[in-house]
Order: C-alpha cells, then sequence, then structure tokens
C-alpha cells in the first residue's frame, strides 16, 4: 500500500491482523511500545495458549506432545500444561538454539523434527505414549504426531504452518479412537475448573501474581514496518524463536 510521505505516521495492524502503511490522524496520539518481560502482556498470543491447553485436557496426569514449541505459542503452551499438571511435556523444535528454548519453557524432552527418526525419539521419550498432540505444523508432521497418539488421545489442530493442514477422517480417529479437535475463529473449549488438590509447581522462568501463574515471555524479533518481507522470509526460514513483531 502506497505511502503518504505528509503523515509518516503509521499503525502496523488492521483490524483481524496482517501488516498495514497507510496514514494515521496526527490528533491521535502513537500507540505505545508493548512490554514483553512477562506473560501478562501476551496478549493474543497467551490466548490462544489458553484456549490450546484448555481444548486439549492436558491435565494432571497427561503425555503433551506440542508440536512448533520453540513459537510464541508454543513456549507458552508448554508452562501453562506443566502448569495444569501434565506429567510429561515432549516438545519438538529445529535447531539447537529451539531446542534449547523448549527445554527452559518446561519441556521434559525437546526433539528436532528434521531428524528422520524423530517420532521414534517420541517413542522413547514417552514410553507410556501420548494422549494429547498440538499441531500447529500440519503436512508430514501432523501426521506423524496423529500416529502417536494411544487409544483415547486428542489431537488439537491449531495451525499448518509446514503447508497444508493435517486431515484426519472420523472413520480414520473413530477405528483409533481418537478425538480431534480444530482449534480455529472463536475459543473452541470450556472454561473448566482445575482439578481439587494441591497446586502443581511452577514451571521455569514462571512467577506468581495475584495468585495466578505469570508464564515468561521470550523477547520477540523485532523487524520495522519497511522491513515486513524480510520479517516474513525470517519466520518462513524458521529462524527465529517466540513472536516476531513489526513496529512502525
Amino acid at each position: 500500500m502506497a505511502q503518504e510521505k505528509s503523515l509518516p505516521e503509521h499503525r502496523g495492524r488492521q483490524p483481524g491482523g496482517g501488516a498495514a502503511d497507510f496514514p494515521r490522524p496526527a490528533r491521535e496520539p502513537p500507540p505505545r511500545a508493548p512490554r514483553w518481560r512477562t506473560g501478562r502482556e501476551r496478549g493474543d498470543t497467551g490466548r490462544t495458549a489458553v484456549g490450546l491447553v484448555e481444548s486439549s485436557g492436558i491435565g494432571v496426569g497427561g503425555t503433551g506432545l506440542v508440536e512448533s514449541a520453540a513459537g510464541a505459542v508454543g513456549t507458552l503452551v508448554l508452562q501453562l500444561a506443566r502448569t495444569a499438571g501434565a506429567k510429561r511435556l515432549i516438545g519438538l523444535a529445529r535447531g539447537a538454539e529451539k531446542i534449547r528454548l523448549v527445554r527452559e519453557s518446561g519441556a521434559d524432552a525437546a526433539v528436532d523434527y528434521t531428524e528422520p527418526d524423530w517420532p521414534a525419539q517420541v517413542r522413547r521419550a514417552a514410553p507410556d505414549g501420548v494422549t494429547v498432540a498440538l499441531d500447529g505444523v500440519g503436512g508430514e508432521t501432523g501426521r506423524n504426531a496423529f500416529e502417536l497418539l494411544t487409544p483415547g488421545g486428542r489431537f488439537v489442530v491449531f495451525g499448518f504452518s509446514g503447508g497444508g493442514i493435517t486431515r484426519v477422517e472420523p472413520a480414520e480417529a473413530a477405528e483409533r479412537g481418537v478425538t480431534v479437535v480444530s482449534y480455529f475463529g472463536p475459543p473452541t473449549a470450556d472454561r473448566r475448573a482445575r482439578p481439587a488438590g494441591p497446586a502443581p509447581p511452577d514451571p521455569p522462568g514462571a512467577g506468581r501474581r495475584g495468585g495466578r501463574t505469570a508464564a515468561a515471555v521470550r523477547r520477540p524479533a523485532r523487524f520495522p514496518l519497511a522491513e515486513a518481507a524480510a520479517a516474513h522470509a525470517a519466520i518462513s526460514a524458521r529462524s527465529t524463536a517466540g513472536k516476531t513483531v513489526l513496529f512502525p
């Protein structure tokens, strides 16, 4: 979209998402820069993570497999699932730095999904099987994650960064005894109370605020709005971890 040089201030986001470059009335004060030091300011990402943990049903005793675990949503999901009482968490990522971040976010095991034998590594890390898989990649990765689920498991689809959404036929899911949940649009899960009993320990890097857990949020990768194409290229190349933010 063309830029009007006479009004250099711009918004970086339109309702519904997306990058934009258009004039903003001079009488409107510029937006405050977000703070990224704590989970309090996690906004949409945090709401998505909470919805995924709730809709997946991963609670006390569950074993979860989280794809894109080094992403903005994935790192929060790991921490929130741990707080919800998950018995074991396995995160998928790519590269040594992201594997380290996944472990720091609370995963018991971090697996590089670019390695051909990654499903076997997950099976070794979860000898009793995976009860919940959160699929944000799709494609072959999503299909392999579905195959790792035990009967009675839940497969939650929330993205397809790998190029194509994972499609599971109802008959196939029923035969395997797996529940498939699509997390797109409005939240799909009811707000459920936590089970009675002592609260589980906080995940690494989390703090307590007003009796609630504050998840740690990684400082985002930041790009000027004029370099939006470079930001998208970095995301496509999987060279960023956590949130990617455009600023005016």
